[in-house]
Protein backbone atom coordinates (compact mmCIF):
# COMPACT_ATOMS: atom_id res chain seq x y z
CA UNK A 1 0.00 0.00 0.00
CA UNK A 2 1.25 3.43 -0.85
CA UNK A 3 0.30 6.75 0.72
CA UNK A 4 1.70 9.96 -0.58
CA UNK A 5 1.94 13.44 0.80
CA UNK A 6 1.99 16.41 -1.50
CA UNK A 7 3.63 19.53 -0.23
CA UNK A 8 2.20 22.59 -1.92
CA UNK A 9 4.13 25.71 -2.34
CA UNK A 10 3.12 29.15 -3.32
CA UNK A 11 0.32 29.43 -5.87
CA UNK A 12 -0.86 25.86 -5.12
CA UNK A 13 1.84 24.04 -7.07
CA UNK A 14 3.18 20.76 -5.80
CA UNK A 15 6.72 21.43 -4.70
CA UNK A 16 7.52 18.05 -3.25
CA UNK A 17 5.86 14.66 -3.48
CA UNK A 18 6.85 12.16 -0.82
CA UNK A 19 5.90 8.59 -0.22
CA UNK A 20 4.86 7.95 3.37
CA UNK A 21 5.79 4.68 5.00
CA UNK A 22 2.79 2.50 5.97
CA UNK A 23 3.21 -0.02 8.71
CA UNK A 24 0.86 -2.95 9.21
CA UNK A 25 -0.15 -1.77 12.72
CA UNK A 26 -1.03 1.77 11.67
CA UNK A 27 -4.31 0.71 10.03
CA UNK A 28 -5.19 -1.30 13.11
CA UNK A 29 -4.91 1.91 15.12
CA UNK A 30 -7.91 3.21 13.17
CA UNK A 31 -10.17 0.36 14.36
CA UNK A 32 -11.26 2.04 17.64
CA UNK A 33 -12.15 5.17 15.69
CA UNK A 34 -14.25 3.09 13.30
CA UNK A 35 -16.01 1.43 16.26
CA UNK A 36 -16.86 4.82 17.81
CA UNK A 37 -18.23 6.00 14.46
CA UNK A 38 -20.39 2.86 14.14
CA UNK A 39 -21.78 3.31 17.68
CA UNK A 40 -22.58 6.97 17.00
CA UNK A 41 -24.44 5.97 13.83
CA UNK A 42 -26.43 3.33 15.75
CA UNK A 43 -27.35 5.89 18.43
CA UNK A 44 -28.61 8.33 15.79
CA UNK A 45 -30.71 5.55 14.27
CA UNK A 46 -32.27 4.72 17.66
CA UNK A 47 -33.10 8.34 18.46
CA UNK A 48 -34.66 8.88 15.05
CA UNK A 49 -36.76 5.69 15.30
CA UNK A 50 -40.54 6.19 15.81
CA UNK A 51 -41.85 5.92 19.39
CA UNK A 52 -43.72 2.85 20.61
CA UNK A 53 -47.51 2.87 20.54
CA UNK A 54 -49.60 2.11 23.65
CA UNK A 55 -51.09 -1.35 24.00
CA UNK A 56 -54.17 -0.01 25.80
CA UNK A 57 -56.26 2.87 24.54
CA UNK A 58 -58.94 4.53 26.67
CA UNK A 59 -61.90 5.87 24.76
CA UNK A 60 -64.24 8.17 26.64
CA UNK A 61 -67.86 7.58 25.73
CA UNK A 62 -69.07 11.11 26.23
CA UNK A 63 -67.26 14.40 25.86
CA UNK A 64 -66.83 16.47 29.00
CA UNK A 65 -69.79 18.71 29.64
CA UNK A 66 -70.70 21.62 31.86
CA UNK A 67 -73.98 20.09 33.06
CA UNK A 68 -72.73 19.47 36.61
CA UNK A 69 -71.47 23.06 36.73
CA UNK A 70 -75.01 24.27 35.94
CA UNK A 71 -76.44 22.27 38.85
CA UNK A 72 -73.65 23.28 41.23
CA UNK A 73 -72.18 26.76 40.73
CA UNK A 74 -68.44 27.21 40.31
CA UNK A 75 -66.85 27.88 43.69
CA UNK A 76 -69.21 25.56 45.57
CA UNK A 77 -67.57 23.44 48.23
CA UNK A 78 -68.70 19.84 47.85
CA UNK A 79 -68.25 18.08 51.18
CA UNK A 80 -69.86 14.73 50.45
CA UNK A 81 -70.37 12.46 47.45
CA UNK A 82 -72.20 9.15 46.99
CA UNK A 83 -73.32 7.14 43.94
CA UNK A 84 -76.45 5.01 44.00
CA UNK A 85 -78.45 3.32 41.25
CA UNK A 86 -77.38 5.63 38.43
CA UNK A 87 -77.58 8.79 40.54
CA UNK A 88 -74.88 10.86 42.18
CA UNK A 89 -75.63 12.63 45.44
CA UNK A 90 -73.60 15.70 46.49
CA UNK A 91 -73.66 17.76 49.64
CA UNK A 92 -72.69 21.38 49.41
CA UNK A 93 -72.69 23.63 52.47
CA UNK A 94 -76.38 24.61 52.14
CA UNK A 95 -77.92 22.00 49.83
CA UNK A 96 -78.17 18.32 49.05
CA UNK A 97 -78.25 17.56 45.31
CA UNK A 98 -79.26 14.45 43.39
CA UNK A 99 -77.80 14.34 39.88
CA UNK A 100 -78.29 11.88 37.07
CA UNK A 101 -75.14 9.79 36.72
CA UNK A 102 -75.79 9.60 32.99
CA UNK A 103 -76.42 13.25 32.14
CA UNK A 104 -75.09 15.16 35.15
CA UNK A 105 -78.30 17.15 35.40
CA UNK A 106 -80.30 17.65 38.60
CA UNK A 107 -82.93 14.93 39.04
CA UNK A 108 -85.09 17.07 41.32
CA UNK A 109 -84.93 20.30 43.28
CA UNK A 110 -82.10 20.36 45.83
CA UNK A 111 -82.92 19.51 49.43
CA UNK A 112 -82.15 22.34 51.81
CA UNK A 113 -81.32 22.75 55.47
CA UNK A 114 -84.36 21.86 57.59
CA UNK A 115 -85.12 20.87 61.17
CA UNK A 116 -82.57 23.24 62.68
CA UNK A 117 -79.64 22.02 60.56
CA UNK A 118 -77.20 24.87 59.87
CA UNK A 119 -74.79 23.30 57.32
CA UNK A 120 -74.02 20.08 55.49
CA UNK A 121 -70.44 19.28 56.42
CA UNK A 122 -69.31 15.93 55.22
CA UNK A 123 -69.96 12.37 54.18
CA UNK A 124 -73.20 11.20 52.65
CA UNK A 125 -74.78 7.73 52.42
CA UNK A 126 -77.85 6.28 50.75
CA UNK A 127 -79.99 3.55 52.35
CA UNK A 128 -82.89 1.48 51.02
CA UNK A 129 -84.65 0.04 54.07
CA UNK A 130 -88.31 1.04 53.78
CA UNK A 131 -87.61 3.27 50.73
CA UNK A 132 -84.69 5.43 49.75
CA UNK A 133 -83.18 7.41 52.63
CA UNK A 134 -80.30 9.89 52.48
CA UNK A 135 -77.96 10.32 55.45
CA UNK A 136 -75.52 13.21 55.63
CA UNK A 137 -73.26 14.66 58.29
CA UNK A 138 -74.52 18.11 59.30
CA UNK A 139 -74.39 20.76 62.03
CA UNK A 140 -77.30 21.25 64.45
CA UNK A 141 -77.16 23.61 67.44
CA UNK A 142 -73.36 23.63 67.36
CA UNK A 143 -72.87 19.86 67.30
CA UNK A 144 -72.42 17.27 64.61
CA UNK A 145 -75.49 15.21 63.74
CA UNK A 146 -76.69 12.96 60.95
CA UNK A 147 -79.36 14.66 58.86
CA UNK A 148 -81.88 12.10 57.60
CA UNK A 149 -83.94 12.83 54.46
CA UNK A 150 -86.43 10.84 52.38
CA UNK A 151 -84.85 10.03 49.04
CA UNK A 152 -87.79 11.57 47.23
CA UNK A 153 -87.42 14.76 49.26
CA UNK A 154 -88.34 15.89 52.73
CA UNK A 155 -86.53 16.11 56.05
CA UNK A 156 -87.04 13.22 58.50
CA UNK A 157 -84.79 13.97 61.49
CA UNK A 158 -81.49 15.11 62.91
CA UNK A 159 -79.96 12.07 64.59
CA UNK A 160 -77.50 12.79 67.41
CA UNK A 161 -76.79 9.20 68.40
CA UNK A 162 -77.87 9.85 72.00
CA UNK A 163 -80.49 7.08 72.00
CA UNK A 164 -78.01 4.61 70.52
CA UNK A 165 -75.48 5.31 73.29
CA UNK A 166 -78.19 4.81 75.95
CA UNK A 167 -79.31 1.56 74.30
CA UNK A 168 -75.74 0.27 74.26
CA UNK A 169 -75.35 0.90 78.00
CA UNK A 170 -78.54 -1.03 78.82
Amino acid sequence: MRLSNHIHGRHGRVVEDRDLPVRAGSLAALAPLALVAALALALVALVAAPSAQALTTHIYEQPRTEKVAKALPVGSEVSGLAADGGHVWLTEKHQLLELSGETGEAVKAPLGLEGGLTAFEGPIAIGHVGGETVYTYASHAGQGVVGVYKGGGGFLSAWTGAHAAAAMRA
